[in-house]
């Protein structure tokens, strides 16, 4: 199969997962059919993504609204998808688990590595990829004292910060998703519209996702920054330094109560369903 995912400049944590665990958990799957695209983690169902030439598996993997509704032209191996909203944008029955980043728990040898760290953090931060420039992270690390982890880099070391930490605040999805795979209580920060994330993109992405692990309410951090990419050098400036005091001053004051988690008997009946899952493409032929 040819894996297929949203390849980040610098790189993005939630979309490099797809390399680091698939390689693991399917073995050789990239040698098994080239007519086959395996579409997994990520907001990836959409045009851009999908080859009509090909057989599209779609593992885990969402949309990013209501409004896409997936051409007949593709052909569509759907064995689940991220969340009720993205079977109901699909339609035909599609079934849903949850995210396949959950799939991490079941490499035992990761799992038990991580859940053996000793944690060194009360509290982490991951922002989402496409704020990282937009904010002085290393000075509200000093100031505020939570550790910040960043989206971009090597993915068992992010791994490991996330499992080192007590609790994580998110506003990258999969930092908070990886957090509830590790049992970490996380929290989720949002801080306004970005190039490629609408408040509807990111809305629709982070409810798929709670609902297929039963989070109904969460205590949602609102963080309005400045988010233009402007090409004038002081007013990037005078929006960083803005952004950074704005967060600075909530989470001086808002970062110890607020925490989620799945319910134990949901998470356990995910990885059951996604241990099938992966039990199935490891053992039938997928022409």
């Amino acid at each position: 199969m040819n894996l297929i995912y949203y390849k980040a400049e610098k790189g993005n944590f939630g979309d490099d997962l797809n390399p680091f665990l698939w390689d693991k958990l399917i073995p050789d799957f990239l040698n098994k059919n080239n007519d086959v695209n395996f579409i997994g983690i990520g907001s990836i169902l959409i045009d851009r993504f999908l080859d009509e030439n090909k057989k599209n598996l779609i593992f885990g993997s969402g949309t990013r609204d209501f409004l896409y509704k997936p051409d007949s032209k593709y052909n569509l191996d759907v064995r689940f998808v991220r969340g009720p909203l993205s079977a109901k944008v699909l339609g035909n029955n599609s079934k849903f688990i949850t995210d396949s980043a959950y799939c991490l728990a079941l490499e035992n040898q990761i799992m038990t590595s991580l859940k053996n760290m000793k944690k060194e953090y009360e509290v982490s931060f991951m922002p989402y990829f496409r704020h990282m420039n937009l904010v002085n992270w290393s000075l509200i690390e000093k100031v505020t004292g939570i550790h910040i982890i960043y989206p971009v880099g090597d993915v068992n070391f992010i791994l490991e910060e996330i499992a080192k930490s007590k609790k994580i605040i998110a506003s990258a999805m999969h930092g908070a998703i990886i957090a509830d795979v590790l049992r970490v209580p996380w929290r989720r920060v949002f801080m306004g519209e970005v190039y490629g994330e609408s408040l509807l993109t990111s809305e629709f992405k982070w409810t798929d996702w709670l609902l297929s692990i039963g989070v109904t309410q969460i205590n949602k951090i609102t963080i309005p920054i400045y988010s233009s990419y402007s090409s004038n050098l002081a007013v990037k400036k005078t929006q960083q330094i803005c952004n950074t005091l704005k967060i600075i001053k909530y989470f001086k004051s808002n970062s110890k109560h607020g925490f989620s988690m799945s319910n134990d008997l949901i998470y356990d009946n995910i990885l059951d369903q996604l241990n099938e899952q992966i039990h199935l493409i490891n053992n039938r032929d997928l022409i």
